[in-house]
């Protein structure tokens, strides 16, 4: 059995896509197929099931090899990373998820510095949703998650650190009556038409149960699930909307930022890894130097 073949699999399973299977591990497309085929020969079992336009699926064999096949892979890494460090050296992979307005705000900086610092790591940012990292994180597809607004239900078995706070403010245009206010009570968007982020994201939960002990339910005209199209949504006119103040910084041509009281909406930004073994050193790297730029 050939490592090789495992990572292809779990490009498989976790995409769902042999197309795109094969595009991320920089494959053509016969040759991911024909190392199923071999996987599953030497296993005794059918590990995907394929049909004519629906997605890739792991069979329940399938899901216990992707399972066992990432401790291997880990393991694999593990001993690497071992040998690296004999020599003094920080190397290998470092797969990282973090949510768009961290990817564009906060982490920019940190790739730069850090991949002119350890050039011998590869490492790669994937751009996930709140609510979809930890369970990356948990299942080994990533080594760190960098999130916000997560209860800490959601984090349960990871391990999470709090890097810091960030306040919620109301983005309204430039010509509106808020605009003049350096902040306004939570209440004073009461009845006001709001552009929101949609309902069951960590966001939302946040806005909502702010509103909610101000007093008043919000009026929700538009549902959106990119900062940035709520952001423009409010430029052309339509209502106001309620972002993490990263979005409105720096300053938003067009929009104003204005602070919330009474209460102020807040959200935690929190990096979680796996808890248990170490993580590799370029992990660990990445982790000090985040903490250093964040001191």
């Amino acid at each position: 059995m050939e490592l090789r073949d495992l990572k292809y699999f779990l490009a498989c399973v976790e995409l769902r896509s042999l197309t795109l299977a094969a595009r991320r591990v920089h494959a053509a497309q016969p040759t991911l197929s024909h190392a199923l085929a071999r996987l599953e020969a030497e296993l005794g079992v059918r590990l995907l099931d394929r049909r004519p336009r629906a997605p890739v699926t792991p069979t329940e064999a399938g899901l216990v090899v992707a399972r066992r096949a990432r401790e291997a892979l880990a393991a694999v890494a593990a001993l690497e990373d071992d040998l690296r460090a004999l020599e003094g050296r920080v190397g290998g992979a470092l797969e990282v998820a973090a949510i768009q307005s961290l990817s564009a705000t906060l982490l920019p900086p940190l790739f730069a510095k850090f991949t002119r610092t350890y050039p011998s790591v590869r490492l790669g940012v994937r751009t996930h949703s709140a609510e979809a990292i930890p369970r990356l994180v948990a299942s080994g597809r990533v080594e760190l998650g960098l999130l916000a607004g997560a209860p800490l239900a959601s984090l349960r078995g990871l391990r999470a650190t709090t890097l810091f706070e960030e306040p919620l403010v109301a983005l309204v245009r430039r010509g509106d009556p808020l605009a003049r206010r350096r902040s306004v009570r939570l209440s004073a968007l009461a009845g006001r038409e709001l552009v929101l982020v949609p309902d069951g994201t960590f966001l939302s939960t946040i806005i909502h149960e702010a509103c909610r002990a101000a007093g008043f339910a919000p009026r929700v005209v538009l549902t959106l699930a990119s900062a940035e199209a709520l952001r423009e949504t409010v430029r052309a006119g339509l209502g106001l909307t309620i972002l993490p103040r990263g979005y409105a910084t720096p300053a938003v041509p067009g929009l104003v930022a204005v602070s919330l009281t009474h209460p102020t909406p807040k959200r935690d930004v929190v990096l979680v890894e796996r808890d248990g073994p170490a993580s590799p050193r370029a992990a660990r790297a990445f982790v000090q130097m985040l903490r250093q730029m964040r001191a």
